[in-house]
């Protein structure tokens, strides 16, 4: 079968690699696409890039609108000349959805990998999702059954990240487990900013100024879609921290640390896998932000606290997200107590989300045929 992959964000990228590692290992799919290092780690034929090019926000999509009329256009080129069977798209539903419709047109199935989040915002997509998505398969017990209240089949079976550990190189052995919550130093603390150039420029000062004051180790993450020289830019204002920039994997800097502040995205669920206390950011320019509100549906935004229906990590958004709320709150993780209740929310959500031969059985429904 020739598959056609579409992952415009870092996360949908290594998500989507999981899942086509085992297929084309079986020597018996081709598979080309638009994605990003993880894909084309796994043998992915990676014909563009685009991770680095994820966006989310008002101002910056309108901003760019001629761009992704220029990106429609190749992508259609290219499935065309290549001639698939099957598009399988992951996430990134601006692009995608248009790109569903098309592909519906033209005859070619279409598998909706980490459909949009319909069920935070934006809710009328979901007719556009039963129109032209042949197959959804969801990431969440709680998409299922949304979905399935709306009259659409989805598939689940568990969540990829619970298996992280095939991630990276990463062996369990080195990464620095707290089995003994009862005292809690915190020497190390990971910033984790985000993917998005925009995201870092509004959220990574105010992280920074939370660490004045405080005699830890500070590491930096840089993804591998943002230039270094813009986290670099905005952390040498800080002098007299203790900071550095890695670009190691998430799963690789949280191994090292005590606490991580977290951008809100996939990289909370990262930390709650590995046990690792975290607080949630995220704040938006003031026009972005207001359209959001109306938008969204949902109390949470971190996927700990949605997973769990309920707040287990503290969610610092828009106006909360400054300096001063977070140093609050993480004094607050060097509370034992504290720290005891967000580890054993962790360990609930790994009982939530883990189910048998969930690669295997992702990787089948994305080939396996549709009726």
């Amino acid at each position: 079968m020739k598959l056609f992959v579409v992952a415009g964000e870092a996360s949908g990228d290594l998500l989507a690699a999981l899942v086509l590692k085992p297929l084309i290992e079986q020597k018996q799919h081709r598979i080309a696409g638009w994605g990003g290092r993880h894909l084309a780690a796994v043998g992915v034929d990676i014909i563009r890039d685009i991770t680095s090019l994820s966006t989310m926000g008002f101002l910056p999509v309108l901003s760019g609108l001629g761009k992704w009329r220029s990106l429609f256009k190749a992508v259609k080129k290219d499935i065309l000349r290549i001639g698939i069977d099957r598009l399988v798209l992951v996430d990134f539903g601006g692009f995608n959805m248009r790109l569903a419709a098309w592909a519906k047109s033209k005859g070619i199935e279409v598998v909706y990998y980490i459909p949009p989040k319909v069920w935070a915002s934006r809710s009328g997509r979901i007719r556009s999702l039963r129109k032209y998505a042949d197959r959804i398969i969801v990431i969440y017990p709680f998409e299922q059954t949304y979905f399935e209240n709306q009259g659409i089949h989805t598939v689940y079976y568990g969540h990829p990240l619970v298996t992280a550990s095939t991630l990276t190189s990463i062996p369990e052995s080195s990464i620095d487990v707290k089995t003994d919550i009862t005292e809690s130093p915190i020497h190390k603390i990971a910033l984790l900013p985000g993917s998005r150039e925009h995201e870092i420029r509004q959220i990574l000062p105010h992280m920074l100024g939370a660490m004045i004051g405080l005699k830890a180790q500070i590491i930096v993450s840089c993804a591998p879609t943002v230039r270094e020289s813009l986290v670099e830019a905005i952390c040498t204002p800080f002098k007299e921290l203790q900071w550095s920039i890695s670009g190691d994997s998430i799963r690789d800097i949280l191994g090292q640390v005590d606490v991580a502040i977290v951008t809100s995205g996939t990289a909370t669920l990262e930390a709650a896998l590995l046990e690792v206390p975290q607080i949630v950011c995220y704040r938006l320019p003031w026009i972005s932000y207001q359209v959001a509100k109306r938008l969204v549906t949902v109390d949470h935004i971190s996927l700990v606290n949605l997973v769990l229906r309920k707040q287990l990590v503290p969610e610092l958004i828009q106006s909360d997200c400054t300096p001063e709320r977070i140093k609050e709150e993480l004094n607050s993780l060097r509370n034992p107590e504290i720290r005891k209740r967000i580890i054993d929310g962790y360990r609930r959500i790994k009982g939530i989300l883990s189910r048998e031969s969930t690669i295997s059985s992702i990787a089948e429904a994305i080939v396996s045929e549709i009726k």
